[in-house]
This record gives structure tokens, C-alpha cells and sequence, in this order.
């Protein structure tokens, strides 16, 4: 359940921005929401830091009844109306 329930976050709350794009002088268009891009990313890069990092200590603490519960699960699509 652990693993269904990250990945749900991940997926409903870290999601990619899309880019937003203005129109310049020049005709010709730049992103403006560049910094709220970097930011998910940086967010996205250290959720799964974190999540490796777990799974390579309870590997290394030879927990492996966690890594089972971390691994065996069924998929649940929780993607209910917000």
C-alpha cells in the first residue's frame, strides 16, 4: 500500500507544469513560468531521492518484509473527483 499511495502523490501532486508562453517584442515567445517549472522539478528530483534512499537502506538493514510490503501491492486508481 505504501508504494500505491506514493505514487498516487506523485502523480496527483507533483505532476509536470506546463510551460506558459508570452509573446515578446520580437514575435517571438518565452516562457514565463520558468521558475515554477524548476521548482516541481527540483520537488519531483527529491521525492525520489528520498524513495531510492528508502529503498536502498531497508535493502542494505536487510528489512525485506518492508521491501515486500513496499513492492507487493495492487495498483489502486484513486483518482477520484477532486
Amino acid at each position: 500500500m505504501f508504494w500505491a499511495n506514493s505514487n498516487n502523490y506523485y502523480n496527483r501532486n507533483l505532476k509536470d507544469i506546463d510551460p506558459l508562453y508570452e509573446k515578446t517584442i520580437d514575435n517571438s515567445f518565452e516562457i514565463i513560468n520558468n521558475k515554477e517549472i524548476d521548482e516541481r522539478k527540483n520537488e519531483q528530483n527529491k521525492f525520489l531521492e528520498f524513495h531510492y534512499a528508502l529503498g536502498g537502506l531497508m535493502l542494505y538493514k536487510e528489512q525485506y518484509l518492508s521491501l515486500e510490503y513496499f513492492f507487493n501491492y495492487r495498483y489502486l486508481n484513486l483518482d477520484r473527483p477532486k
